[in-house]
């Protein structure tokens, strides 16, 4: 106990190693270099934002218009570059119009596009029926997850061909929306 003691004491006596001004400096002068390399990054993030928000405006306003105000469906660049309007889809199913929306994929027999995953959570100390569970799902061939959607991509797709093919299509529930957009293919 008294070699604790002594020690305890000897401790505190000793002279505690404090970084110097130079190395507070280094430590400071490195935070802020963090500091405006975090604001940086941040000012380039909203230049881009709105550099593509002016791209969009321009491929999907600005020339279609300007070609469809003087009848023009495309035409070429003097690099050899050609410029063509195109139909462009989009489509989005927002969470309040989730159900009513899968249940109209399935009324009409669309329902293959939803994807569906089954999960299931156990609390704690339900370790025991989680295993049997999985054990039990597996045994059937089946990984237990649900979770029902429809890729971005698809719909996109689905809309497309619905539209394109005069099918029914609620455009309201799906959020669609069709449009026109400039593409500039490069000359080779």
């Amino acid at each position: 106990m008294s070699d604790l003691l002594a020690d305890m004491a000897a401790d505190s006596q000793s002279s505690l190693s404090l970084p110097g001004d130079k190395s507070l400096d280094a430590l400071s002068s490195i935070a802020d270099s963090i500091v405006s390399a975090d604001q940086t990054v941040k000012n380039l993030e909203l230049q881009l934002k709105e550099a593509k928000q002016k791209l969009l405006k321009l491929t999907d306003e600005d020339l279609p218009s300007k070609m469809q105000e003087i009848g023009m469906t495309n035409f070429t660049l003097q690099d050899g570059s050609r410029v063509e309007i195109k139909e462009t889809y989009g489509a989005r199913i927002s969470k309040d119009n989730e159900a009513a929306a899968f249940d109209w994929l399935r009324s009409r027999g669309e329902g293959d596009i939803i994807k569906n995953t089954v999960t299931v959570r156990f609390g704690k100390e339900k370790d025991n029926e989680a295993q049997a569970l999985v054990e039990e799902l597996r045994s059937k061939a089946w990984e237990p997850e649900q979770k029902q959607e429809v890729h971005a991509s698809t719909l996109k797709a689905w809309v497309k061909e619905r539209v394109e093919q005069g099918k029914e299509l609620d455009m309201d529930l799906f959020s669609v929306w069709v449009g026109q957009r400039a593409t500039i293919t490069k000359a080779k």
